[in-house]
């Protein structure tokens, strides 16, 4: 995955956001290689991504993951 974070759309009392960061660190990732950003804090994110969090979204390359994904699907994303 080399040295790019992977962002963690979430949003307030998110059960599936907490499963995907669960699966994040499933997958051997730390808590410094995830950053969570909370969608409602900007209405382009929450016009975005508000009604498809959980969203993964690899900085350095642009690439995004949408739930539902499984362990296996994560593997592909981060490699």
């Amino acid at each position: 995955m080399g040295n790019s974070k992977i962002i963690l759309y979430t949003g307030p009392g998110c059960r599936l956001c907490s499963d995907a960061e669960n699966l994040l660190f499933q997958a051997g990732l730390s808590v410094s290689q995830i950053e969570k950003v909370d969608v409602t804090s900007s209405l382009d994110l929450k016009k975005q991504y508000g009604l498809k969090i959980p969203v993964l979204k690899n900085q350095g390359s642009g690439q995004e993951l949408f739930w539902p994904f499984e362990f296996e699907d994560l593997g592909v994303f981060l490699t």
